[in-house]
């Protein structure tokens, strides 16, 4: 095994069941706009052109909805509606997709058995995700991971979005440790093209988000059913 030293994860589709955490919230989000616009079949169609089949539950493979941040789900959005993208307009998406009352915190199988069992082995942990940092804290603090991680940054932190390398960067830069002791864990191409692109030492794909195996395989050292199965992977 190579010489590995830290653990670098997208949250949502990776830390969290996808479906189960966010599927329910974009099909509010999209009702809202449906009924503002007095347009029944709009929600649908916003659905389905952000990646997500209303029909199936079925997401489309780093679609907008699987992989973009809020302003990139807005543009989309904005521009099905044929309205100008706002900060206003931003705003309120979010609120809608980050409305507490809508959240419903999904871990996925063995989260927080594989998080202590890499922490007692000594990884240094971090979370890289597309949601604002303060949501990625939140998250965390619901499933109460928190302390396991040393480093959370999201696509407003600065580092630039995926699959740009500037999170992972930004990690290396924290922990002290060069990109290639770095294990970079998520459900999406994006995920594991930002680690490629910033020269982590092993790729792992993860079957709990938006992606299948095909879609993952080619960019992926290693596929996995979830992270509760990462510690047996590295010989933990």
């Amino acid at each position: 095994m190579r010489d590995l030293g830290a653990v670098l994860f997208d949250k949502d589709g990776t830390l969290l069941d996808f479906s189960a955490t966010w599927t329910h919230v974009f099909t509010h989000a999209a009702s809202v706009f449906a009924t503002r616009y007095a347009d029944p079949e709009l929600a649908s169609q916003l659905l389905r052109v952000g990646g997500l089949d209303p029909d199936t539950g079925a997401y489309t493979a780093d679609s907008v909805l699987a992989c973009g941040a809020t302003p990139e789900i807005a543009k989309l959005w904005a521009h099905s509606l044929n309205v100008a993208v706002s900060e206003g307009l931003v705003a309120q998406l979010d609120g809608w997709l980050n409305a507490l009352s809508m959240r419903r915190i999904a871990p996925v199988v063995g989260l927080n058995r594989a998080l202590g069992a890499l922490h007692e082995a000594g990884f240094v942990l971090g979370v890289a995700t597309m949601d604002t940092v303060e949501m990625a804290h939140s998250d965390l603090c619901m499933l109460g991971v928190q302390d396991y991680f040393s480093f959370v940054c999201g696509a407003d932190s600065g580092f630039g979005y995926k699959p740009g390398p500037g999170m992972v960067n930004a990690f290396c830069d924290a922990s002290g440790l060069t990109a290639e002791r770095v294990v970079m864990v998520g459900d999406t191409t994006h995920d594991l093209n930002m680690g490629r692109n910033a020269g982590v030492g092993l790729t792992v794909g993860v079957l709990t988000g938006a992606s299948d195996r095909a879609a993952l395989a080619s960019l992926a050292d290693e596929v996995i059913a979830g992270a509760g199965d990462l510690p047996a992977l590295l010989g933990i």
